[in-house]
Parts: C-alpha cells; structure tokens; sequence
C-alpha cells in the first residue's frame, strides 16, 4: 500500500522531486500500474465466482454419487443375508448372478464417488489458489483511488469539478432512490404476509361453514387476527413508502386504500349468516391486498430501472473522469 501522507506538493515541472515526494510523471506510472492490477484482480472475481459455482455443483454431484453408492451396497447386502430377497435368488439358481452385478454396480458407483472426490479436491485447489491472487491484489483499488485522489489535489481544472459535482448529485438521488427501495420491500414483505394469513382464513373458513368444529372455528379466529395485526401495520409503512416515492419524484402509492384495511368483523356470532359475512370480508380482502401488491411491485420495478439508469450514468461521468485525468 502506498504511503501517501506527505506526498501532496507543489508540482512545477516534471523534474521537481524531493524526499516524500513525487513527480506527476511518477504518479502517472503507479496509477496506470494500480489500474492493471485492479482490472486484474476484476477479472480473477470473475473466475472465482464461476469456480464456486461449479465447486457448488461437483459436491451436490458427490451428495448424489454417495447416495447411488449407499444403495447399491445395501443391495449387496441384502444378497448376503437372511432376507426374502436372498432366498428368492437362491431359490431361482439366480444368486451368485445377480450378487455379482450388484457387487459390480456397487464398485462402479465407488469408482464414481472418488473420481468425484478428486476433482472436488482439484477445483479447492484451485479456489484456493485464486484467493491468494486476490488477497494479494485486494488493496489496488483503493490504491487507484489514493493516487486518482492525489493527481486530482494537484490539478485544478474546471471540467473535472463539474463531472464532480454531477457524480455527486447523481449519489444523492441513488441514496433516496435506495431508501425508497427499502420503504417498498417492507410494504410488499407485509403485504404478502397479509395475504398468505388471509388465505389460510379463508380456507378454515370454508371448513368452518361446513361443520369443522370449535378447532376449525378456532384457528379460523387466529388467521384472521393474524392478517389484521399485518394490515393494521400497514398505514405507517405506506405512509413512509409514499414519502420516499415523492423524495424521488416518483407517483406515490396513494392509491392503495388504508381505508380498505379496516378490521375485519369475525365477531362472537357463529352462525351462518355471520360465518358468510365474515367469509365475504375475507375475500373483499384479498382481492384489495392483491391489486396493491401489484401495485407495489409495479413501482419497485420503476424504482429498479432508475437505479439501474443511475448507475449507468455514474459509471459513465466517473469514468470520463478518469480519461480527463490521464490526458492532463
């Protein structure tokens, strides 16, 4: 790592130079050889992450293979005890036939399962080895940013700080389009509990009506307190998910009706003129949860194309920051 503490100095012509110090021209070599390794180390996060994932793949192959290899020695053993299975192949003259394919299917999945257990071996090998490329180049970029950091300090030019102060203003609506993010996953997260509480509701409704008794009756109640302790929290979430949404001069949620996640009325009449009126509310409410989670997931995905647009122009200005750095 670069000790950069007391480097920062006044650059007059490339040939100035003092102890703690150095010249553009040397900060032009360190930053183009921090940016090689920092592309280098990109490109080795690639491999290690396709790498996991056949190292994934090699031991949900191996969990199989060992499977296959139980079973074929239990068929083997079968074949060499006292089991309905023995006396019916000694009884057909078929025995010793039938154990020696087993006893050969038995030895080929063994074969498999160390062939597996090999190149599990092989791809940890090289996992490992590719952690200790990376370790040795996890600190390039911020290296790269130090001296990027450094040059910009020594180089007053106007463009640069006008990309800056657009970067930055591109930063602060990334934050509020994220925290806006935040607000509408909880929304959706409570609003999909609702709506598995309300289905399961009414469906020991249903069994209810239909003569299920005090434990359906039950268990009927409890659904629906559930599903109402889940939509009563939903007018503060919303009300917080709206002012996020007008943060990022999005459309607000207001449509969603707080209005519609009344209480449900499943009151201590059991009969079956409240059991249908109970079973009408339900099914008001799942039709109401159902248009508003559409609704929610409609604006996280708009939600998710500017954050997508925005990091895509962040990308862009930081990198034409950078070629306006190396070209000075």
């Amino acid at each position: 790592m670069l000790a950069l503490a007391g480097l920062k100095c006044s650059f007059k012509s490339k040939r100035y130079h003092k102890k703690g110090c150095m010249t553009m021209l040397e900060i032009n070599e360190k930053l183009a050889d921090a940016k090689f390794r920092m592309e280098h180390y990109q490109r080795l996060c690639e491999e290690r992450n396709e790498l996991v994932l056949k190292l994934d793949e090699a031991h949900r192959v191996y969990e199989m293979l060992c499977d296959q290899l139980e079973k074929e020695d239990r068929d083997v053993a079968k074949l060499n005890s006292l089991s309905m299975a023995n006396l019916f192949a000694t009884l057909t003259q078929r025995k010793e036939e039938r154990l020696e394919k087993e006893e050969e299917e038995a030895l080929a999945a063994l074969r498999a399962v160390k062939k597996q257990e090999n190149e599990i071996s092989v791809l940890q090998f090289q996992l490992d080895a590719l952690n200790q490329k990376l370790r040795e180049l996890e600190k390039a970029e911020a290296e790269y940013n130090e001296l990027l950091n450094l040059k910009k300090s020594l180089i007053d030019d106007p463009a640069i700080h006008s990309m800056e102060r657009e970067l930055e203003d591109i930063t602060l609506r990334q934050r509020e389009i994220n925290e806006a993010m935040d607000a509408g996953d909880l929304v959706l997260s409570r609003l999909k509990d609702a709506r598995e509480k309300l289905s399961s509701a009414a469906g020991w409704g249903i069994y209810d009506m239909v003569g299920g008794g005090m434990i359906a009756t039950a268990i009927k109640h409890e659904r629906i307190s559930e599903a109402q302790a889940s939509l009563q929290s939903l007018e503060s979430d919303i009300r917080h998910f709206n002012k996020e949404l007008n943060d990022v001069k999005l459309a607000s949620a207001s449509d969603l009706e707080m209005d519609s996640f009344s209480v449900i009325g499943d009151y201590l009449f059991d009969n079956l003129f409240m059991d249908w009126h109970v079973q009408n509310q339900v099914s008001r409410m799942q039709d109401v949860v159902d248009t508003s989670i559409d609704e929610v997931d409609a604006l996280l995905q708009q939600l998710y194309r500017q954050q997508l647009a925005n990091q895509q122009a962040a990308d862009t200005l930081k990198g034409k920051i950078e070629e306006r750095l190396a070209s000075l």
